[in-house]
């Protein structure tokens, strides 16, 4: 009998919290253990905009977010994991105000922020079967903390005229005479390893940085605006045509691509170091990068993919800032000089 008392009351003891969190109404004025008191509120409208992002998610995998492989596999699983944790946390506090656990403070600002999320992060999706261009924003929104430590890089290509006068940033694709120079202005978020190589008009390879004529060394350090050259200009030929320009930002240093880069500095490189550069810039299921560069997307296998992904910035200015596509630790990005 003993025994059976004691199951029961453990029972009815174990029941109070959630029963005190699920059936109280909403209206109703609870009493505090701390003095204070609630006014309990009505959850029926978290709950509903947890069935929204349960919908929104169902409805990812197919759309695609439009990255590919590998990538995007892993990016919507962590959408639909996040936002549906996020969920979860909207519908939990809004029962722990009502059992006197947050204050009324505490609840509407985590409550705000939260629907705030969520509400976007249903709106985008469903843009998605027009517009993979929100996959990124809906990736970011889904996972902040992740989306912070992905590398950007933000950079410009300062030009100079003959006579050293200042002609400001240019745009990809504007002219720029024989004799002109230009510099690169860089920032990065994070110590990051950088890559400028020129493909010249007349198919030569070359490597802009690193190189030993320039102080500054990889990594580049974060948040610090690097002038390269520091005290110089790279100064365009008498050979006009186009002038490809391709940049490559890593959190790790590219082992492959370095070596290619010694090997043309000591003259064993050729015309098709761009065509061949790194196997680790295209990793899909092998984990092996061979990739050939064309305009501003990679081909990796049959599939082209990658290049500039996102584009921070108002269309039409010349600086901007690149930043790797979700889960991804390499830019690629291609800049042109019309050399007349």
């Amino acid at each position: 009998m003993r025994t059976i008392l004691i199951g029961f009351l453990a029972i009815a003891i174990c029941s109070c919290g959630p029963m005190m969190k699920t059936t109280v109404k909403p209206g109703k004025r609870v009493d505090c253990p701390d003095g204070k008191f609630v006014i309990t509120i009505d959850c029926t409208t978290d709950l509903g905009l947890k069935q929204q992002v349960i919908s929104a998610n169902a409805s990812i995998p197919q759309l695609g977010i439009g990255i590919g492989g590998k990538y995007e596999e892993k990016a919507v699983g962590q959408i639909t994991d996040g936002t549906y944790q996020l969920a979860l946390r909207l519908e939990s506090i809004c029962k722990d105000y009502n059992a006197c656990m947050l204050t009324t403070e505490q609840y509407n600002l985590e409550a705000r922020s939260i629907r705030t999320r969520l509400n976007q992060h249903v709106a985008m999706a469903g843009k998605l079967a027009k517009d993979k261009s929100v996959g990124d924003a809906l990736w970011t929104n889904a996972v902040p903390e992740l989306a912070k430590k992905r590398i950007q890089l933000q950079y410009g290509v300062r030009a100079y005229n003959k006579g050293s006068a200042d002609l400001g940033l240019h745009a990809s694709g504007s002219t720029l005479n024989s004799g002109d120079g230009i510099q690169f202005v860089t920032q990065v978020t994070q110590s990051t390893y950088v890559y400028i190589l020129l493909m010249a008009s007349q198919g030569e390879a070359s490597v802009l940085f690193p190189q030993s004529e320039i102080n500054q060394k990889n990594p580049l350090p974060a948040g610090k605006e690097i002038y390269l050259p520091a005290n110089g200009v790279f100064e365009l030929d008498n050979v006009t045509g186009t002038e490809s320009i391709q940049i490559l930002a890593s959190a790790e240093p590219l082992a492959d691509l370095e070596t290619r880069l010694a090997e043309l500095k000591k003259g064993g490189g050729n015309k098709q170091l761009l065509e061949t550069i790194g196997e680790k810039l295209c990793d899909e299921k092998t984990g092996r990068r061979g990739l050939k560069l064309k305009k501003s997307s990679v081909s990796c296998g049959d599939t082209v993919k990658r290049g500039l992904v996102y584009k921070k910035g108002t269309a039409g200015k010349t600086s901007s800032t690149l930043v790797a596509r979700p889960n991804d630790n390499v830019i690629i990005f291609q800049h042109i000089i019309d050399h007349k």
